[in-house]
């Protein structure tokens, strides 16, 4: 244009704004079961030439979505990982995501996953899996509760700076929040155990994250049947769970009505607080 000395033309605000807000393309794979089902996404590399993409062979890990890596992270505490999945057929899909689409590239292709020969053929490995699986859509149901008890343990940080500021806040508000904050805590202690004996190395009851994470750490990288333990575990985790979540379900809306309370007592904004 410059050798010309011809104008640059210009495209327009509105073709601008679109190309600002437009995502980046990105290659997508997904894995089903033999029946259809779909079992997980992985994300290909976005490069020319020929790729290669690897499946670990596993369910997607049922632990909070992170957008940030921490600085150091010990060399024991590896990364988050779902369990086995079981032999048998699976396909696999290429797509393309492209400026909101996402389109098919191709034909899906199959391929096998084989069990180790020295199991019996009678061996039940659905079965197994579905253990696991249930297994870890508990984990992922404790973990979004972890979330969100960290949630409204961050939403009580900023009630407690905001009630100074509060010229209308009276003696109740302080007392309503303090027993806001205890409840959390035994909410915490149901879930995740005593703290207070953790600290000292103290054996306590176990607790309903401790049950669920031991049938993880001792049985998800085998394709063997899960002991009595690991099944009694289970269940009382699921029951144990099922009462927790009912109560929880109770605390957020109690925080939630004393927000309110805050917020007609003149309170300034505060984190998580609904406008």
């Amino acid at each position: 244009m410059r050798t010309d000395g011809a104008d640059i033309p210009f495209p327009g605000w509105e073709v601008m704004r679109q190309e600002s807000t437009e995502g980046a393309p990105a290659v997508m794979l997904l894995i089903s079961d033999q029946a259809g089902n779909p079992v997980r996404w992985i994300q290909g590399p976005v490069r020319v030439w020929l790729q290669r993409v690897t499946c670990d062979l596993r369910l997607p890990a049922p632990n909070p979505v992170k957008l940030s890596k921490p600085a150091f992270q010990p060399p024991w505490a590896g990364n988050p990982k779902g369990p086995l999945v079981a032999p048998g057929t699976y396909t696999v899909q290429i797509y393309l995501s492209y400026e909101g689409a996402l389109k098919p590239q191709g034909s899906p292709q199959s391929f096998q996953v084989k069990p180790v020969p020295n199991l019996s053929a009678e061996y039940d490995f659905q079965a197994v899996a579905a253990f696991q699986q249930k297994t870890s859509e508990l984990m992922r149901q404790i973990s979004n509760a972890g979330q969100t008890m960290g949630e409204a343990s961050e939403r009580l940080r900023f009630l407690k700076a905001a009630l100074p500021q509060t010229p209308k806040a009276s003696t109740e508000h302080f007392t309503h929040w303090q027993a806001l904050h205890t409840k959390l805590a035994d909410l915490r202690m149901t879930l995740y155990g005593d703290p207070a004996r953790s600290r000292m190395n103290e054996s306590g009851r176990p607790s309903i994250q401790g049950r669920v994470g031991q049938i993880a750490g001792g049985h998800w990288d085998t394709r063997q049947v899960p002991t009595d333990t690991y099944r009694t575990n289970l269940r009382i985790a699921s029951e144990g769970f099922a009462q927790f979540r009912i109560h929880l379900t109770e605390y957020l809306g109690d925080l939630e009505a004393f927000e309110k309370v805050m917020d007609e007592a003149g309170a300034p904004y505060t984190r998580g607080r609904r406008f």
